[in-house]
């Protein structure tokens, strides 16, 4: 594949996104949410109320998701089979060491609200015990796609096709207050959708 010559997935996938979404995505964050079985067939069914992503340290969807953002459903290893609209968006920061001797965890925060509407079994939730920022985004207005096949071979389970209005200002608001250039280096990173394939 040469640059000048070859499409990236990520712009083929924002391209199908704009022709079949249309002026409904004007303004809004279009993401690629990765998902395996069970939680893809249940969201696909409708019975998956939520999408819900937590990690140790503060990385990608945290803070970067809005309600009325468009997010294209790709199955592991697998085509693009739905989109749906951010119902609602919590992101969450879970307390520190010491704060955590008083408070509930990031994760017992997800599993006491959210656990039905993300269809995640008890297990779920001690594999995910050490997470301390979790994102969870309802899914609104689901839409299943004929099957679109990309040609992403990273790893990564979320991807950040296109930042909303208000995520790109929340962004740039970060970068000129940083303290440091690695922060500054950080947000970049993350406004770019953290690299290329």
């Amino acid at each position: 594949m040469t640059s000048g010559h070859a499409v990236s997935w990520q712009a083929h996938l924002l391209g199908e996104a704009l022709r079949q979404h249309g002026p409904q995505t004007q303004g809004a964050g279009i993401h690629l949410a990765v998902l395996r079985e069970p939680f893809l067939g249940a969201l696909v069914e409708g019975r998956k109320t939520a999408e819900c992503r937590m990690s140790i340290y503060r990385a990608v969807p945290f803070g970067l998701v809005e309600p009325r953002d468009l997010v294209l459903v790709k199955a592991l290893s697998g085509p693009v089979v739905a989109s749906f609209r951010a119902a609602f968006v919590e992101s969450m920061q879970g307390p520190t060491w010491f704060e955590s001797i008083k408070s509930p965890s990031v994760v017992e925060q997800v599993q006491s609200r959210f656990q039905t509407s993300l269809c995640a079994p008890d297990d779920f939730f001690i594999y995910k015990a050490s997470a301390r920022y979790a994102t969870v985004i309802g899914v609104g207005d689901l839409v299943k796609l004929a099957p679109i096949t990309i040609a992403k071979r990273d790893r990564r389970p979320w991807v950040v096709l296109a930042l909303s209005d208000a995520a790109r200002a929340r962004v740039q608001a970060a970068k000129r207050s940083a303290p440091d250039p690695g922060a500054q280096l950080t947000l970049e990173g993350v406004a770019s959708g953290l690299g290329k394939q």
